[in-house]
Formats: structure tokens, C-alpha cells, sequence
């Protein structure tokens, strides 16, 4: 889990932790990261990163637990419109120098870089299928409308109906019932 390009705001030397001379490292800073993303939203690589930390002694490395801040972009799942929301993760996270890469991270040369344990934490918050609203209408599938803006005159004209295959079944079952009495 070596990077190459380390981005200091997010680098912390624990030397004095691991030596006990301190028994615990605050670090409240921000930043920038890049690659905060899923399929449909993600954190703009120049949007700030808010992070306050505390850096304690384990067994065997430095565990941080702390709060992130930020804010995601994205598009609504089912009219498209942009999105922004608010963003917060929690983080409790174990640093050691051979690290098992499922569960902890690396603590090298009694420095701590916690950019890869931010981007894992937001990356896990992001919102997966964003809403507008609640009750969004999406986007005709005939003529592509926002239904939300005014109603579509496709489903009125072609008389379509969500459920017209469930009345067609209900009805055959009703016939079907009628046939059997």
C-alpha cells in the first residue's frame, strides 16, 4: 500500500506515539483526494476533505479513529437530475508495519498516511441509487420527460398503465374461476 504520490495533508508522523513520549495525536486538517467515486456519484477531486483524528498507541501500530467531512455530486436514479448532498464517515482503522491488506494499513517509517483509509471510508458512504425525492417520477420511457416538471402525455394518449398485465392475469383468474363453479 505504498504511494507514490503522497499527498501530505494527509501524512502524520507518529514517531513520538510509537516511543511513548505522547499518548495520543490529534489531527483535525482537510485536503483533497481523487478517486471518490462509484458508478454514480462521487467527491469532485477540488472539493475539500474535512478529517479530525486521534491518533493512539495499539499492540502493535497506531489506531485512528476520527470523523471526515465532505460533500458528494451525483445524478438522481431515475430523472437524472445533478445532486449534491453532504457526506460523513466514521473511521476506527489499525496501522501496522506488515499489514494484513483485508483489515489493517501500513505504518512506515513511523508515518501514517491516512488517505487511503479516508478514500476507502467515503467511498462506502456514497450513495448508491441517489433520489431527487422520495416520490420522483423518473423520465418517460417513451419520450424521455421529466415527469416531475409537468405530467407526460405519452402514458395518457397510449393508454399505458403499470399494472395492465396484473388486470389481464386478474381477469383470466376471474374467468377461470367462473368456468370452474
Amino acid at each position: 500500500m505504498k504511494n507514490s504520490g503522497i499527498n501530505s495533508a494527509f501524512v502524520v508522523k507518529v514517531g513520538s506515539l510509537l516511543n511513548r513520549h505522547v499518548e495520543e495525536i490529534v489531527v483535525e486538517s482537510r485536503g483533497f483526494l481523487s478517486e471518490i467515486e462509484n458508478s454514480i456519484c462521487k467527491v469532485r477531486d477540488d472539493t475539500p476533505i474535512i478529517f479530525n483524528f486521534t491518533l493512539e498507541n495499539g499492540a502493535n501500530g497506531v489506531v485512528v479513529r476520527g470523523k471526515i467531512v465532505s460533500t458528494w455530486e451525483g445524478t438522481c436514479r431515475r430523472c437524472l437530475t445533478r445532486l449534491k448532498g453532504n457526506i460523513e464517515a466514521q473511521i476506527g482503522e489499525i496501522y501496522v508495519p506488515d499489514p494484513d491488506i483485508e483489515t489493517e494499513y501500513l505504518l512506515e517509517n513511523e508515518n501514517v498516511d491516512l488517505s487511503f483509509a479516508i478514500r476507502d471510508a467515503l467511498i462506502l458512504e456514497l450513495p448508491l441509487a441517489p433520489l431527487c425525492k422520495i416520490d420522483c417520477l423518473g423520465l418517460c420511457s417513451v419520450c424521455g420527460a421529466d415527469r416531475n416538471e409537468s405530467p407526460c402525455q405519452c402514458y395518457e394518449s397510449q393508454g399505458r398503465d403499470e399494472f395492465s398485465a396484473l388486470k389481464i392475469l386478474l381477469d383470466h383468474s376471474d374467468t377461470e374461476s367462473e368456468k370452474a363453479n
